[in-house]
């Protein structure tokens, strides 16, 4: 997936960071007037939640209002809070079960959000190193399948006793069949996933066994969701 550039006509965006939480007074002085990014249009009401992918179930009741509009023909608005709530250039909204990437383009002084469903999401690489604990050198080949049987990764391997190596790099968001197929044995599939809340993971190679893992965690809660 290419990520998007954030379309505005406005002013350039500045450094991605968090954003204060306003405390929600206000006595209509100038001064507690929100700042935010004129590019986006977004208030400092919420802090940034930095995270690969939000759920659309975890945000606040008036982001998920912009959601459903975005998603059913676009949210125009002289405030779009999800810029706030989200770095809305680099985090999917999921909703659905799909993957919406997000749009923000000023006319005027007012926005327009619009939500894109991907059909091929993508998140940063989960690496799997393989990890030969034999005495002796192991080669094959490790594959990567989607449910639907396309092939994600194909990787030769030759590793070394007591040396590992990259076996395969996925971007893909879903849960994937691994084969490890390695001369001199009978081929071995798992399954593997690329979400939020997984990461980097393993493929052990013993005399007797292959065993291959994965960690998993549960999400901290995004700042304004505590």
């Amino acid at each position: 997936m290419n990520r998007r550039a954030l379309i505005a006509t406005l002013a350039t965006i500045g450094t991605v960071g968090c954003l204060d939480t306003l405390d929600g007074d206000d006595d209509g002085s100038e001064d507690d007037e929100p700042t935010g990014s004129p590019a986006t249009g977004s208030s400092t009401r919420y802090e940034t939640c930095e995270r690969e992918v939000v759920s659309y179930g975890e945000f606040p009741d008036d982001v998920q209002a912009e959601i459903d509009e975005a998603i059913d023909g676009g949210y125009e608005a002289e405030e779009i809070h999800l810029a706030s709530a989200i770095d809305v250039d680099e985090t999917y909204v999921s909703h659905d079960r799909a993957y919406y990437l997000a749009t923000i383009e000023a006319d005027g002084e007012r926005y327009r959000l619009d939500l894109e469903a991907d059909d091929e999401p993508e998140l940063s690489p989960r690496r799997f190193t393989l990890e030969n604990e034999t005495g002796s050198a192991v080669t094959g080949t490790v594959t990567v399948r989607t449910s639907d049987g396309e092939t994600l990764v194909e990787t030769d391997v030759d590793v070394e006793p007591d040396s590992d190596s990259t076996a395969a790099s996925i971007t893909r968001i879903g849960v994937h069949a691994m084969e490890v197929d390695l001369d001199g044995r009978d081929p071995v599939e798992e399954s593997v996933g690329v979400s939020v809340s997984s990461f980097d993971g393993h493929v052990e190679v013993f005399d007797e066994e292959i065993i291959v893992s994965q960690a998993v965690a549960d999400l901290a809660p995004c700042p304004w969701d505590e």
